[in-house]
């Protein structure tokens, strides 16, 4: 399941098993989506929000690619209280296939340019026998890692809004009662992830009754 954490990304400097020519063949996927998302910043109430790729600064990390997976993976835990590590996989087997193909597609185009930075700093064995491997290097480097940030950021957005169209999936096939309104959403969404990382025996904890049950 096509989930990259900010810790899971370093493992993929180590996958370059993809040639480089067929990399730089890969089609475009990033400009397609990235077309359907919104802009970085949203009009609320006259003012602008924060870019989507700030998160705080108790949590943030030395590059602008690992704050986009790090926010990515802390906005739907800020907001709904679902932690995306825990839930991830319950979503997954819930979401329809277009859904997962999105998030394969665009998991791909991510991995791609993660392979061509490894390949692009490989290259630089090449100044042992000429000096025009240093700025070809570089510059690989400097396209591979503009990729990676735009690819990133398509990635990050279509995690957040799996966790936007799908939740009340997840609280449904748990037999967990929806929130009845935006300000008990987050709440609910931790009795979630607590029951789903820990468990629970407890006897306040009330299921709702499934779709067979109220037919009988």
């Amino acid at each position: 399941m096509p989930l990259m954490t900010s810790t899971s990304l370093m493992r993929l400097m180590l996958d370059l098993s993809l040639p480089l020519k067929q990399l730089l063949l890969a089609p475009k996927l990033t400009q397609s989506l990235r077309s359907t998302i919104p802009p970085k910043t949203y009009p609320t109430q006259g003012k602008k929000c924060k870019p989507r790729s700030l998160i705080s600064h108790s949590i943030k990390l030395p590059t602008r690619l690992g704050n986009i997976l790090r926010a990515a993976e802390r906005r739907p835990y800020d907001r709904y209280g679902l932690e995306t590590i825990t839930c991830w996989s319950r979503l997954w087997l819930l979401m329809p296939d277009s859904a997962r193909k999105e998030l394969q597609d665009a998991r791909t185009e991510l991995n791609n340019g993660v392979r061509i930075l490894s390949w692009s700093i490989l290259f630089l064995v090449w100044t042992i026998w000429t000096w025009w491997a240093i700025p070809c290097a570089i510059a690989s480097a400097f396209f591979a890692y503009c990729w990676i940030l735009d690819s990133a950021i398509v990635y990050g957005d279509l995690i957040e809004s799996v966790f936007d169209l799908y939740r009340t999936s997840l609280y449904q096939s748990l037999r967990f009662p929806l929130p009845a309104h935006p300000g008990e959403e987050k709440a609910m969404g931790l009795q979630v992830t607590e029951y789903l990382f820990r468990g629970s025996q407890s006897d306040r904890l009330q299921f709702t009754p499934s779709a067979s049950g109220e037919k009988k």
